[in-house]
C-alpha cells in the first residue's frame, strides 16, 4: 500500500503532462497591427467566421447577435442603420458613432444592409471611443471585418442556406496567377428575403428584399519580398420594397395600402492596400474609393441621394514582436466626402462636402509600465444646406 501510494502522483503527473495543449495566440488587426489579444490596450471582442458561420450569421446588420453590448437596427429600412455599442447610439445616420472597415479601408454606413464579404477571417470589435486610431466620428467603437487575402492555393469555397423566410448563397474562387508572386480571387454573394406583405386590392406579394454582391481581388506579394499590394474593386445592389404603409386595422393581416413605396441601393468600391516590410517597422497606405446611389421612393415621393467617398491613409508602425521598449503607430488620414440629396417634387437640392484630416501618433511601453497618445487634426468643411437625419 505504500509503494503504491508514492507511485500514484507520478503517473497523474505523467498523465497531465500528455493531456497539456497549447493553444494558439489570438491576434488583432484593429489597433492597426498584428498583436495578440491580451496585449491590446482596450476592451476588444472576435469571432471567428466558423463562429458566424454556425450562428447563421451572414450579414453586417446580424452582428449585434455575435456581440454582446451591441444593437444594430434599421430606421425604416436597412439602408438607414442604427448601429450602438454599449449605449453609444448614431443619433444622425450621417454621422454614425460606430465606424464600419473591412481589410482596414472604412465603409460607407449603408454597407451595414449589405452580406458580409465571402473568404471572412473573422470581426473584431473594438469598444468605446476609437479617435487617436479612427478620427473624430469612432467614439461609439469600431467594427473591424477582416478577409482571408488571396494566396498561392486553388480553392472553391462555397456556403449557403435556406429557409422559410428566404435563403442566401456565397461563392469564392481563389487562384494563383504567377505562382509565388501574383494571386486573386473572385466572389458572389446573393441573399434573398421573401415578401411579408400582400397589396390591397390586388393582392399582390410585396415587402421582399434581393442583395446581390460581387468582388475582384488582384494581390502582388512574392515570395521572400517585404512588399505586399492589394487591389480590390466591388459592386452590390439592393432593390427591395420592405417600406410599406400598413394601417392598423390590418396590420395583423400584413396587408398595405397601394402606394409606390421602394427602393434601389447601388454601391461601388475600389481599395488599394499596400504595406513594406522593414524587419523593425511596417509602412502602409491604404487608398479607397466608394460610390453610393440610393434611388428611393416612400409613399409616393421620390427623395434619391448619392455619396462619394474618397480616402487617404499612410502610416509606420512597430513590430511589437521584436520586444522593444516602446510601441508606436504614426500616420496621417484624409478623406474627401461629397453628398447630395435631392427631392424633384418640390425641387430641392441638400449638398454637403466636408475634408477632414486628420495625423496621429500612439506610443506604448512593451512592459504596459505606460502609455502616452498625442492627436491632432483639423477638419475643412463646406456645406450647402443642411444635411437630413434619417427617417
Amino acid at each position: 500500500m505504500a509503494l503504491s501510494s508514492l507511485a500514484w502522483p507520478g503517473i497523474a503527473g505523467a498523465q497531465q503532462k500528455e493531456e497539456t495543449t497549447v493553444l494558439e495566440p489570438i491576434t488583432v488587426t484593429a489597433t492597426k497591427r498584428v498583436q495578440e489579444a491580451f496585449e491590446v490596450p482596450a476592451t476588444v471582442a472576435i469571432v471567428e467566421a466558423q463562429e458566424l458561420q454556425d450562428r447563421g450569421i451572414a450579414s453586417a446588420g446580424e452582428l449585434d447577435r455575435a456581440f454582446v453590448d451591441t444593437n444594430i437596427r434599421s430606421r425604416s429600412n436597412r439602408a438607414y442603420t442604427n448601429v450602438t455599442v454599449r449605449g453609444q447610439s448614431s443619433v444622425d445616420y450621417y454621422e454614425p458613432s460606430v465606424q464600419l472597415y473591412v481589410d482596414g479601408l472604412p465603409q460607407d454606413p449603408s454597407i451595414f444592409s449589405q452580406l458580409l464579404p465571402a473568404g471572412l477571417d473573422s470581426v473584431e470589435l473594438l469598444y468605446g471611443p476609437q479617435g487617436t486610431l479612427y478620427g473624430r466620428g469612432a467614439i461609439g467603437g469600431v467594427i473591424n471585418v477582416v478577409t482571408r487575402k488571396p494566396d498561392n492555393e486553388l480553392r472553391v469555397d462555397t456556403a449557403g442556406a435556406l429557409h422559410t423566410q428566404g435563403g442566401d448563397a456565397s461563392l469564392l474562387l481563389n487562384t494563383p496567377i504567377i505562382d509565388g508572386v501574383i494571386y486573386g480571387d473572385a466572389a458572389l454573394t446573393f441573399r434573398r428575403e421573401a415578401d411579408q406583405y400582400t397589396l390591397l386590392g390586388s393582392g399582390q406579394e410585396i415587402g421582399g428584399t434581393d442583395d446581390l454582391n460581387g468582388r475582384i481581388r488582384l494581390r502582388y506579394a512574392p515570395d521572400d519580398s517585404p512588399l505586399d499590394v492589394m487591389v480590390s474593386t466591388q459592386r452590390g445592389r439592393v432593390d427591395s420594397t420592405e417600406e410599406q404603409f400598413v394601417m392598423e386595422s390590418m396590420f395583423n393581416d400584413r396587408i398595405a395600402l397601394p402606394i409606390d413605396s421602394r427602393y434601389r441601393l447601388d454601391t461601388a468600391s475600389f481599395g488599394v492596400n499596400a504595406s513594406y516590410d522593414l524587419d523593425f517597422a511596417t509602412i502602409t497606405a491604404l487608398t479607397g474609393y466608394q460610390d453610393r446611389k440610393l434611388d428611393r421612393t416612400t409613399l409616393g415621393f421620390q427623395t434619391p441621394e448619392d455619396q462619394t467617398t474618397f480616402s487617404q491613409e499612410l502610416r509606420i508602425a512597430s513590430d511589437p514582436e521584436l520586444g522593444n521598449a516602446l510601441d508606436y503607430v504614426v500616420g496621417v488620414y484624409g478623406q474627401r466626402l461629397d453628398f447630395e440629396r435631392r427631392t424633384p417634387l418640390i425641387g430641392q437640392v441638400r449638398s454637403r462636402r466636408s475634408i477632414p484630416m486628420q495625423y496621429s501618433e500612439t506610443w506604448r511601453g512593451m512592459r504596459r509600465t505606460g502609455s502616452t497618445s498625442r492627436r491632432a487634426s483639423g477638419s475643412i468643411m463646406k456645406r450647402q444646406g443642411r444635411v437630413p437625419t434619417a427617417p
